[in-house]
């Protein structure tokens, strides 16, 4: 993972009256220092321009920035942007042209790797509805260890609750 990923990574023309959001993950290697503001340079038809924004610190941190700044990283990387078509080896050569064949394989498990980090579905991560079951006994699960093993009598003894995870293909799975 790179220090910083910056979604969109390339930022669109700004017009007045017109939002434009651009996210930074900043990954482990990154600075842990908060910044105390973003400077935006670009050109205009009169010339240099540069913004100062502000970083403003959330009195109650969330990780909904987060998910949205993930969210946009992966929506990128679905669409064939993003920050892994421009990533260069040690020698400086593409990552896509130097790993052609695997290249598909690396957007999928970097998109993954977002989804799953960050709890945000794309075209690669979906999450499913988990239902919560009542069972009939506490030692369930011990029990089907020792019948499996033959040392068990099979039978069941005081409530149990368990998530129901297995995943069965006739059941729809829902994307987020």
């Amino acid at each position: 993972m790179p220090r910083v990923i910056q979604a969109p990574q390339n930022i669109p023309s700004l017009f007045a009256f017109n939002r434009t959001t651009v996210y930074l993950l900043l990954g482990s290697d990154a600075p842990h220092e908060t910044p105390e503001s973003i400077v935006l340079r670009g050109t205009s038809p009169h010339g240099p321009l540069e913004l100062e924004i502000p970083v403003e610190i959330l009195e109650r941190p969330s990780e909904t920035i987060h998910q949205l700044a993930a969210k946009k990283a992966i929506s990128e990387l679905e669409q064939g942007r993003g920050w892994l078509p421009v990533a260069k080896t040690e020698s400086g050569k593409l990552i896509k042209e130097a790993f052609e064949s695997r290249y598909e394989d690396m957007v999928e498990r970097e998109a993954v790797r977002l989804g799953v980090q960050f709890q945000v579905g794309g075209k690669w991560c979906s999450f499913v509805a988990v239902e919560k079951a009542e069972l009939a006994s506490e030692k369930i699960a011990d029990d089907w260890l020792d019948v499996a093993d033959g040392t068990g009598s099979g039978e069941l003894e005081g409530p149990l609750k368990l998530m129901c995870t297995k995943i069965t293909p006739e059941l729809p799975a829902y994307a987020v």
